[in-house]
């Protein structure tokens, strides 16, 4: 499942869309409680994006960019690359080019045979 969700860069989810101050979200409460007229849409493109100054991943609806800065860094220009809706996992690598981590400590050739030092 994680491998199908590295791949997936949009997908399409129901929304609403405020008709008087064009807000498009999963539902919009304000607008809702300012007694603007709410329609549902059926198909809203909702995009993954990544910032390119401190790697946060989120998500925009309707939208082709992000037309903000970034929520966690705010840096001017804001810098985004487009990203999947699951990060890849990066494998550990030790030194050598080995595996970073041995579950059991020092790993023996056969069951029951003694470690040598």
């Amino acid at each position: 499942m994680a491998e199908k969700m590295e791949g997936i860069f949009e997908q399409d989810v129901p929304g609403y869309r405020c008709s008087e101050c064009g807000l498009t979200a999963y539902y919009p409460k304000t607008c809702k409680e300012a007694g603007h007229s709410i329609e549902k849409v059926k198909k809203i493109k909702k995009r993954w994006f990544t910032c390119n100054y401190c790697s946060y991943h989120f998500f925009t609806l309707a939208n082709r960019m992000p037309a903000h800065r970034c929520n966690k860094c705010s840096r001017t220009p804001p810098a985004y690359t487009k990203a999947p809706m699951k990060k890849a996992k990066q494998a550990m690598v030790g030194p050598g080019g080995g595996p970073a981590l041995k579950v059991r400590g020092r790993e023996q050739k056969f069951i029951g045979s003694a470690v040598k030092q």
